[in-house]
């Protein structure tokens, strides 16, 4: 198997980079959906946070796919958190914010690249904040020009005519009287 992608450790550290840097004063809660991606996101993330010195104000696991979160937002509110990190689906993401802004409450999202999804799966508020690959950037590229740039190959992206001898690098048509040392014109080795 070949993972042509980012791996799923720089995800959660490129988050959780920003998130110490963007949520420093901010009272944040970390909560997940129970997946195994959900509770990994979450996990790590929170781990990096505290290794910055920030601990969450609440930790929680939802239950996912619920037509609403009303209870969630309502704890999230009593606890005093202004931002809240999601390791869940966009859906439930959309779910939950649409139930803050029901009651008035103000809650800043962040997720990983699970929350990149299409619209049908709910309207995400602006301002939410996800660490994922463009979707333009094909991740098999990246890749091999990673492999490329860590092998000291130069020149990567550009492509380079290939000669050899003066020739055109093209396949040669195989001639049965080309053998070791037979000329076209003699007679040994020929087809008759």
């Amino acid at each position: 198997m070949f993972r042509s992608g980012p791996a799923a450790h720089t995800e959660f550290a490129v988050l959780a980079g920003h998130l110490a840097r963007a949520w420093r004063e901010a009272s944040f809660a970390i909560i997940d959906d129970g997946t195994l991606y959900g509770r990994q996101l979450a996990e790590n993330v929170r781990l990096l946070l505290a290794d910055a010195a920030l601990e969450p104000v609440f930790v929680d696991t939802y239950r996912p796919l619920l037509e609403s979160q009303a209870a969630l937002v309502r704890r999230l509110q009593r606890s005093g958190a202004s931002h809240v990190l999601i390791g869940g689906e966009a859906r439930d993401a959309a779910i939950i914010a649409a139930d803050a802004a029901r009651i008035g409450y103000r809650l800043a999202i962040a997720g990983g690249s699970i929350l990149v999804a299409p619209p049908a799966d709910g309207r995400l508020p602006d301002g939410t904040i996800t660490v994922a690959v463009p979707a333009d950037i094909d991740p098999a590229r990246i890749a091999i020009v990673t492999l490329f740039i860590g092998a000291g190959l130069t020149g990567v992206g550009q492509p380079r005519p290939f000669r050899r001898g003066g020739r055109r690098n093209r396949p040669r048509r195989w001639r049965p009287w080309e053998r070791r040392g037979v000329r076209r014109g003699s007679r040994r080795g020929r087809p008759g």
